[in-house]
Order: C-alpha cells, then structure tokens, then sequence
C-alpha cells in the first residue's frame, strides 16, 4: 500500500524496514510487540521521548482550547514562547522565528546566511540527510527518484 499511494521520495533506509506502532519513553513497538531502543527519535524530532506524560497532558489541554491556528493572527502563547527562548541565547540572538520541520530551519539557516555574507554556496555531507524539501535535497545531491505519472 505504501508503493501505491506514497510519493517514492518518502523511502526508508533498510532492507528490511520495521513497522513501528507505538513509542513509550525511549523505546519504540512494532506490530508484533517487540521492543526498540530508539537511537535517532525520528530523525532527532523527539528529544523528551515517546508520549512523555506531562507533554501529552499539556498537549491535551491545549487542544481542549485551540488546537492550531496561524501566525497571522495574535495568540500570546508564541509571544511568550519566544520571550523566554531568546532570553536563554547569547549576545544578541534576541529574536525567534519559528518554523515546522528541520527541513524549514535549514531553509531559513540557508536564506539568512546568504542575506548576511551575500555567498550562495552551501557545504553540505554528501549522503546525508538535510530536509525534504528542494533545498535540502539540492544541497546534498544525493537523491535519484523516478516518478511514475498517469497520463
């Protein structure tokens, strides 16, 4: 079913992939039940562990609320958010932009040092993985999909 209706740029790194169902803590299930420690939490997204319970309370009370709306509109809560984050940061880091997705603060990390140094190169691992999206993909070059399309 994945083949069918997943784009195949969403690909996995194994030969034999794992189906995870449920994450606890550190570890990760897979549909069989069997136990994983998780070494990379999806891809480093993940750093309080799996269905933490006080970020899972937290969540929930923040969906009985509001569960999403957009930046265009006033909430105090990322103002606040912000606040105390840039009053951890050194010097004059004092201002947030928050984004969704490592792949978009790699994006915003490329746009706002070339906007500063005015160099439009990028030095990137090969292979590894810098976001899913044309930047990230482009700065490592390492990506080859062929895409079926009907016609």
């Amino acid at each position: 079913m994945r083949q069918q209706f997943l784009s195949p740029a969403l690909f996995h790194y194994y030969k034999k992939p794992i189906m995870i169902v449920e994450g606890r803590g550190q570890w990760l299930f897979d549909e069989k039940g069997r136990r994983y420690l998780d070494g990379i939490a999806g891809i480093v997204t993940c750093g309080c562990g799996h269905c933490h319970p006080h970020i899972v309370a937290a969540a929930h009370r923040q969906n009985d609320l509001l569960q999403h709306t957009t930046t265009i509109y006033l909430h105090p809560n990322i103002a606040l958010y912000a606040r105390d984050l840039a009053a951890k940061m050194p010097g004059d880091l004092k201002v947030v932009y928050f984004v969704n997705s490592g792949s978009e603060a790699n994006d915003l990390a490329t746009l706002m040092a070339r906007a500063y140094t005015g160099n439009y190169d990028v030095v990137a691992l090969r292979n590894g993985y810098h976001g899913g999206n044309a930047s990230g993909y482009g700065a490592h070059g390492s990506l080859h999909v062929e895409v079926q399309c009907a016609a």
